[in-house]
């Protein structure tokens, strides 16, 4: 896809909710989910990991926005954010990236963001207080320990790269 197909489907979704926000009662929340949206369907047309990240974040927040001006409780915003990051690993993965050594790394915010927010919704006094440091150590020790016991390339390392010149 050109450049120049990409900027005018972009334009076309974020005129379209710009229009049913006008026309109709959805209010201006709804923008960040359309502007999401036509980054997604930008990445679903030519998976571009560059419209993935964008897409991915800016659903997931337009998504909290819309359900805290809903009425919902207001850490639905960083859980909706915390979801849209899990979400890049989990369609990196799907479209075949497992390969990539660094498919992970949306884990680390999405999962913070989204242990803290349902925390703080599930209103459980001195929960995370607790339970986010004993996240990170799991987290940490599984890094740490994980590579053990396992033979071949390290997959963060380009082939060849390890070979003297």
């Amino acid at each position: 896809m050109t450049g120049q197909r990409l900027a005018g489907l972009i334009l076309l979704a974020v005129g379209t909710v710009l229009l049913l926000v006008t026309t109709t009662d959805l209010d201006g929340s709804w923008l960040l989910v359309g502007v999401g949206a036509a980054f997604l369907i930008a990445f679903a047309t030519t998976r571009s990991y560059g419209m993935l990240v964008p897409g991915a974040i800016i659903t997931g927040l337009g998504v909290g926005v819309v359900l805290d001006g809903a009425g919902l409780p207001s850490p639905v915003v960083p859980l909706g954010l915390g979801l849209g990051f899990v979400a890049i690993a989990l369609l990196h993965l799907l479209i075949g990236g497992a390969s990539e050594g660094w498919w992970w790394w949306p884990l680390i915010p999405g999962g913070i963001l989204s242990v803290t927010a349902t925390v703080e919704l599930a209103d459980i006094e001195n929960l995370g207080a607790y339970l986010l440091p004993v996240v990170l150590i799991a987290v940490g020790l599984g890094l740490l320990l994980g590579r053990r016991g396992r033979k071949g390339p390290d997959p963060g390392v380009p082939p060849g790269a390890d070979e003297p010149h």
